[in-house]
């Protein structure tokens, strides 16, 4: 045992904190934090890490950081009740790091079941201002897919987001809410019931958490919203900008969808009107309603894991 212990003292690892502290380094993101574990392998020890910092012009910077500064920010963190994983947990959501790649989150912060984060999931997004069409599908077909066991993700907004989490609880599913802002933000929606039981729902965040709402970090976990998950359905999505310009979310999100080649279902235009639908559904989308959705789903799913299994039998 002593010799362990001499053993880890002379080669100190890298850990969840280490992670923590490197998004403290100014240019360093998740995109740099990937290519460094790329880089490292398995062999995780902090003098490998700063061998490449050093190698960045980053080193003094990392030795100069404020160690008392860090530690009491990432302790309030733990006592309040907020856990983490990074790229080096076993809880890190498999399909992010496959779909995002180098882009994936290198930290997630979280409340609830984390066990969530590698069930299959559905992400479910669309307008803040919905028609009555696209909530009732919403609901109808959150609410199927969640009874089959699905987790349903979606952003926390009010319109088609809420109605997503809203369903899925309702039929006993789970829900996962990505958050704009950092988890001290994060405010129980009157309209949302989240159980006691935490077996039920996710609430997580990429960002710092005392982070607050920006238009950056809702594009930015736009696209974690999608890559959590292994289908994405558009209920409705306004076109890719607006007459003023302004990007469209849900469309930006299906965007990414198709970027990161994820199946992207689009609720059909003979329901809503809205634009987007139509130009998504032109651009090749399928085509989605309340009846159809389940076996469209298992599909998806069915196709990803023959997929799967046909690449992995070529490493034989």
């Amino acid at each position: 045992m002593g010799l362990l212990l001499l053993k880890l003292e002379l080669h100190p690892m890298i850990d969840n904190y280490i992670i923590f502290k490197l998004l403290k380094l100014n240019g360093i993101g998740n995109v740099s934090i990937n290519k460094i574990f790329l880089e490292i392998g398995d062999d995780l020890q902090l003098s490998f890490l700063e061998n490449i910092l050093s190698k960045k012009g980053k080193l003094e910077e990392w030795s100069n950081l404020d160690e008392l500064e860090c530690s009491n920010e990432y302790k309030n963190i733990i006592d309040s009740n907020v856990k983490l994983v990074t790229l080096l947990s076993e809880e890190y959501p498999k399909q992010l790091k496959k779909t995002l790649g180098i882009s994936a989150p290198a930290i997630l912060y979280y409340k609830g079941n984390v066990s969530l984060f590698n069930q299959p999931s559905i992400s479910v997004i669309g307008s803040r201002n919905a028609s009555t069409e696209a909530i009732n599908e919403t609901k109808e077909i959150c609410g199927i897919l969640a009874s089959e066991g699905f987790n349903i993700v979606s952003g926390y907004a009010k319109g088609i987001d809420r109605t997503a989490h809203i369903s899925a609880i309702d039929n006993e599913g789970t829900t996962s809410i990505v958050l704009p802002t950092g988890m001290y933000e994060f405010k129980m929606h009157k309209d949302v019931s989240l159980t006691n039981k935490e077996t039920d729902w996710l609430v997580l965040s990429e960002f710092p958490c005392a982070s607050v709402w920006s238009g950056s970090n809702a594009m930015t976990r736009n696209k974690t919203i999608i890559g959590l998950s292994s289908a994405v359905i558009v209920m409705e999505s306004g076109p890719q900008k607006d007459e003023k310009g302004r990007m469209s979310g849900t469309y930006n999100s299906a965007s990414q969808a198709n970027k990161f080649k994820i199946p992207l279902l689009v609720l059909s235009s003979d329901i809503v009107s809205a634009e987007g639908n139509k130009t998504l559904i032109s651009n090749g989308a399928q085509e989605v309603n309340s009846k159809n959705c389940l076996e469209k789903v298992k599909n998806i799913i069915k196709n990803l894991n023959l997929n799967t299994n046909n690449n992995q039998s070529t490493l034989f």
